[in-house]
């Protein structure tokens, strides 16, 4: 500590380090979770959509049938 009370320039740099490098970390998390979510929304997309067909196919099926 210097004699008004403030720590050393370099401990501040080393925590301002660690702290930056908490934050890129979080960052990284968000960002991989965002991308699973727009992933998986697509994939629920696709298989509705296949669900869909697929229903829509048995109904001209059994009308084809009636």
């Amino acid at each position: 500590m210097d004699r008004h009370g403030r720590p050393p320039a370099s401990d501040v740099e080393a925590w301002l380090a660690q702290e930056l490098s908490f934050l890129y970390a979080v960052e990284r998390k968000v960002l991989r979770r965002a991308a699973l979510a727009r992933r998986s929304r697509w994939l629920c997309v696709a298989l509705l959509a296949v669900g869909v067909c697929c229903s829509a196919w048995a109904v001209v099926g059994a009308l084809g049938k009636g």
